[in-house]
């Protein structure tokens, strides 16, 4: 699965989802006006070297689970 199916399968599965996306990751919300998404989907290594995504078909899913 790559992440263009991932972002394709969070936005039709759950009602509601409003993405943003910047640099090419993409931030997956409920209210577009809410600073905080509750997923991210990650493919570049802008904010965190340490991950090494800046390699194909590498990309990381965060999920925040309350």
């Amino acid at each position: 699965m790559d992440e263009a199916a991932v972002s394709e399968y969070i936005i039709s599965t759950f009602e509601g989802v409003h993405t943003a996306t910047s640099t090419g990751n993409t931030f997956f919300s409920y209210d577009p006006e809410q600073k905080f998404p509750f997923a991210t989907l990650v493919i570049n290594d802008d904010y965190d070297q340490f991950s090494n995504l800046n390699r194909p078909s590498v990309f990381r899913l965060n999920i925040g689970i309350g």
